[in-house]
């Protein structure tokens, strides 16, 4: 398995098992490393339901509490 892909499984089973905060922190943490890139993350999210703009949102947010 590469490490994009080991990464977006992350992605994905933090966003099957949301916990709000959690999630977002592993999400942007892969974002960080350069791993996964925000459009990774919105269409992972999407699948859970969650729209581009809320975590456009969240982007911002993390990035302001960092």
């Amino acid at each position: 398995m590469s490490i994009k892909q080991k990464a977006l499984n992350d992605l994905f089973f933090a966003f099957q098992d949301f916990d709000k905060w959690k999630t977002y922190s592993i999400a942007f943490k892969l974002m960080d490393e350069k791993k996964v890139r925000l459009i990774d993350i919105k269409d992972v999210a999407a699948q859970v339901g969650i729209d581009s703009g809320v975590i456009e949102m969240r982007r911002r947010d993390y990035v302001k509490s960092k």
